[in-house]
């Protein structure tokens, strides 16, 4: 499961709750502290600066090598949903 925001309210929620369900979690947050934060602390299996790398189709190849199950994304839509459909 990637989610985008993830250190927002919902985003943390839903991260938290895919863990104890036993999902591989990818998160996305937007500075490296929360990144850290992310790993360190919420115990999620990986997460990434989408402001900082250099391709957001590498960063979630490299995280999500089989592919992505389920990809919540709740804010900025019209910024992601053209990703996610290629």
């Amino acid at each position: 499961m990637v989610v985008s925001a993830t250190t927002g309210a919902v985003g943390m929620v839903a991260a938290q709750v895919a863990k104890r369900l036993g999902l591989t979690v990818v998160g996305m947050a937007s500075s490296d502290e929360k990144v850290r934060y992310l790993v360190d602390e919420l115990g999620l299996d990986a997460a990434f600066n989408y402001r900082t790398v250099s391709s957001l189709d590498a960063a979630l190849k490299e995280h999500c090598p089989d592919g992505i199950d389920i990809f919540l994304i709740w804010s900025a839509g019209t910024f992601w949903m053209p990703r996610c459909l290629t």
